[in-house]
């Protein structure tokens, strides 16, 4: 869960001025991403615009931090599985 994270935002509208081509978005999404950001790509209708095949979209890059998280210590039923499995217990069974 993100909590109160900050989302910010990046947008881009379609058949507008500023249009940003699907390589721009995915670079500068690579680009967040490498920076240590989670990040998010959305697709809107602007609204109040026309509909159809004229209908303009917002392009929307969401990018924040997460907090990190310390999984130490902790192991998921899969896991468990997977490692009990592998121990003669009962584990995983194939069906």
């Amino acid at each position: 869960m993100m909590g109160n994270m900050q989302r910010n935002i990046i947008r881009s509208i379609r058949k507008g001025t500023a249009q940003w081509g699907e390589e721009d978005r995915l670079k500068i999404a690579t680009l967040l991403i490498k920076a240590g950001y989670a990040v998010r790509l959305g697709r809107y209708p602007v609204p109040g615009k026309s509909t159809g095949k004229s209908q303009r979209m917002e392009y929307v890059i969401e990018y924040w931090e997460e907090k990190e998280r310390d999984y130490s210590g902790q192991m998921d039923d899969l896991t468990r599985a997977l490692i009990e499995g592998g121990k003669g217990g009962e584990g995983v069974r194939k069906q």
